[in-house]
């Protein structure tokens, strides 16, 4: 197992230990050896855990460049489900910021993923998304419109 790939495991059980320190340490250990090999899909992932990790602890602006890192490189690799777990951990930052336009679009991407991929479920979670946007947008029309449809695929997935 080269370097990065090790980090990026430790990384992982400290995630798994609750011990987030030690997780970004690894993580970033593994950022720079897979930047040395050109490991194109370790980093994707790794920016994506490291993002999750500056979300969690509401480091919105750090979250926010690992996430649009993360999607560069997930876009590069045309994997359909990191673009849109990118867009989706985006759209959260940029929600919890304020940039509700921000967020509404990077949601709108991340669903039309699921509905080409045929995923109720995923659908479902972005319409509730959208529907939390428009109604801080205090757009209610929009954000009913959005819950319904949530309510309808996630009933459809036995889930509501």
């Amino acid at each position: 197992m080269d370097e990065g790939r090790k980090f990026e495991k430790l990384g992982y059980e400290s995630l798994q230990k609750n011990n987030i320190q030690e997780a970004e340490s690894n993580f970033l250990e593994a950022l720079k050896h897979m930047e040395e090999a050109g490991d194109d899909t370790g980093q994707a992932y790794v920016l994506g855990n490291l993002g999750n990790i500056c979300f969690q602890s509401k480091q919105f602006d750090k979250a926010e460049d690992f996430y649009s890192r993360s999607l560069n490189y997930m876009e590069k690799l045309k994997d359909a489900k990191g673009i849109e777990s990118s867009l989706g951990n985006l759209g959260s930052v940029y929600f919890y910021q304020g940039s509700l336009e921000k967020a509404e679009e990077s949601y709108q991407r991340a669903l039309q993923i699921m509905v080409e991929a045929n995923d109720p479920l995923g659908q479902g979670i972005y319409n509730e998304y959208l529907g939390n946007t428009s109604l801080k947008k205090e757009e209610l029309d929009q954000a009913i419109n959005y819950y319904d449809k949530a309510k309808e695929l996630l009933t459809l997935e036995k889930l509501y």
